[in-house]
């Protein structure tokens, strides 16, 4: 990525003037939910992208894999199911395990427009170079506007 400085604690700025950040994102156990609870899930993911919809936005999803050595905890009420969670657990940590982290990167594009960037060229060649890292205060709010709704989601 050609990143160019951070503009906030969570947003950074890239050489073509658009604005970046990451939001860490909590998934869910799908294999085991009910149908009713992944059509609910699937209407608040649609909802949210859709009111998040803008020309200059793109998201992109990310998944990292990495090894891990920590088998969650569990409560359990009987002691069939203590048991089989033992048994399960003494199998699986003789394999080698993994944990999914998913992360969604917001990058706000300002000026795409062929006006846009007909009016950010001219603005450029009448400001010094010192004031050439200036950020799009319209994209920056955008950008953030976007990440609380998602985040809110």
């Amino acid at each position: 990525m050609p990143f160019s400085r951070h503009v906030t604690d969570t947003v950074i700025s890239l050489t073509t003037r658009a604005l970046l950040t990451v939001i860490r994102i909590d998934g869910t156990s799908f294999e085991t939910a009910e149908t009713s609870d992944l059509n609910d899930l699937h209407g608040k993911l649609n909802l949210t992208l859709r009111n998040v919809a803008d020309p200059q936005l793109a998201l992109w999803s990310h998944l990292v894999r990495r090894r891990t050595s920590v088998y969650p905890d569990g409560t359990f009420r009987s002691t069939f199911a203590a048991a089989l969670d033992a048994e399960y657990r003494q199998r699986l940590c003789k394999e080698a395990l993994f944990r999914n982290d998913l992360y969604l990167t917001l990058v706000c594009h300002p000026g795409r427009a062929a006006t846009d960037t007909a009016a950010e060229f001219f603005r450029r060649l009448g400001r010094s170079s010192r004031n050439s890292a200036e950020v799009d205060s319209g994209a920056l709010k955008r950008l953030h506007d976007a990440t609380r709704d998602i985040v809110a989601a």
